[in-house]
């Protein structure tokens, strides 16, 4: 993991703050539900107006070798690359498509957490979206989506930068081995703290142009 970002997590941590939520309850997954193997095949959209994407084999038991990583990846932008204005404050602010692969066998639960890492660099609160209980046979989420029974601790925010400053986001996804437990009243806080410590992928980007 980013030790930057390990440690603006850490920092985050302890702070209370209260976030808005959408109102919706951890769901249960299906019975027997894991994480996909990898792909082999293209993905298919799930049928729902979730925005979510399933794995290739859905609801099924994975038993495929160890992941070498989860690795994270965006249709809007590449590693390190330039987050377009259509996800940041000052333009439609909606959350980019994310896809992911290589999350381990037996994981119960994903988390995506995105940070700005910039803003956190004083120990202030950085978090700008943190989504819990999301389906481990979800492998990606299309613009704007957030999953069926996710819990958002904290809906997306996109970037607002002041004048003249270029700053840094994580864009994590955590795989947890047990599932949190996190119900519509989570804050991002909270979300983070049940991600910590748990196999993850990151996706860097910045906003509003790349670092001189």
């Amino acid at each position: 993991m980013n030790a930057r970002f390990a440690g603006v997590a850490a920092a985050a941590l302890l702070l209370v703050a209260g976030c808005g939520t959408d109102g919706r309850d951890l769901a249960e997954p299906a019975p027997g539900a894991t994480a996909p193997p990898l792909a082999t095949t293209s993905t298919t959209p799930s049928s729902g107006d979730d925005g979510a994407v399933l794995g290739p084999e859905a609801g099924s038991n994975a038993d495929g070798e160890p992941a070498d990583g989860i690795v994270v990846t965006s249709a809007a932008f590449g590693e390190g690359g330039v987050i377009p204005e259509r996800h940041s404050c000052t333009g439609a602010d909606v959350s980019p498509a994310l896809a992911w692969t290589g999350v381990p066998a037996g994981t119960s639960e994903l988390i995506v957490l995105v940070t700005d890492l910039t803003a956190g660099e004083d120990g202030g609160f950085a978090y700008q979206w943190a989504v819990a209980g999301i389906d481990p046979v979800v492998v990606g989420l299309g613009e704007d989506g957030v999953p069926e029974g996710a819990v958002e601790g904290r809906s997306w925010s996109g970037p607002c930068v002041p004048g003249g400053e270029v700053h840094e986001y994580a864009f994590a996804v955590h795989a947890l081995p047990r599932r949190s437990g996190l119900d519509g009243g989570a804050t991002a806080t909270q979300v983070a703290a049940a991600a910590a410590g748990t196999p993850v992928g990151v996706l860097h980007g910045f906003y509003p142009a790349a670092p001189p």
